[in-house]
């Protein structure tokens, strides 16, 4: 098995900001009548989808069907995200493993859903950058992104790995045929499932070697 590129999710996988923007969703929604109320519904009922699809979905709930009031809550969110994520502790091992990572010639990429516009300057800020080939976000999926990184990288899905902790980068490795490695540190964010999972960066290279004997050499497919 030969992996050459890496591609990470952001939020939960490279650093502790998932509880960060629970908060914030609230704090987005704290004077409009009901909101804190649909969006514990929705927790409960296990919603899942990005900041889009909770804010449009929270607005069609509330009868607020013009797609203006979704777009300025979407605003006012990665408004009140923007400071937090810049100064949010690092899941444990992150900066050591990139580059380490970086230095051993593998091609390092960040794959995430939140905005491209919004995220790139949060992983300047934290100092990333310098690693990464591409920091790439919302508005392209990430099922596009990984296909768009291995035409890049003249790659097949067997060199690929993608790590993350959600649901939406398990279902974009299955889809494009990549290996997985979901990252556990966030106890609200469960992802069972046949393949391997570690809680967080600190011994990451272990992970890699655990893929050969998980998959004996092959990814999803």
């Amino acid at each position: 098995m030969n992996i050459s590129c890496i591609a990470f999710d952001f939020d939960g996988t490279l650093i502790r900001s998932n509880r960060i923007k629970r908060t914030r969703l609230y704090d987005t929604v704290a004077d409009i009548p009901l909101a804190a109320e649909i969006l514990d519904d929705m927790h409960e009922e296990n919603f899942i989808g990005d900041r889009y699809e909770i804010f449009q979905e929270l607005c069609g709930r509330l009868g607020l069907e013009d797609k203006e009031n979704a777009k300025n809550l979407i605003r006012i969110y990665g408004n009140l995200c923007h400071q937090s994520l810049i100064e949010c502790e690092e899941i444990p091992g992150t900066t050591v493993a990139i580059k380490d990572l970086k230095q051993s010639g593998v091609s390092l990429y960040i794959v995430s859903a939140t905005p491209q516009l919004d995220l790139v300057p949060i992983v300047k800020c934290r100092g990333l950058t310098p690693y990464f080939q591409a920091v790439l976000g919302r508005p392209t999926g990430k099922i596009e992104h990984l296909k768009a990184i291995m035409k890049a990288e003249q790659i097949d899905a067997g060199s690929l790995v993608m790590i993350g902790d959600g649901m939406d980068d398990l279902t974009a490795a299955k889809a494009i045929g990549c290996h997985f490695i979901a990252i556990t540190d966030d106890p609200l964010v469960p992802l069972s499932g046949d393949h391997i999972a570690v809680p967080d960066l600190e011994n990451i290279k272990s992970a890699f070697a655990g893929i050969e004997h998980h998959s004996k050499g092959s990814a999803f497919g």
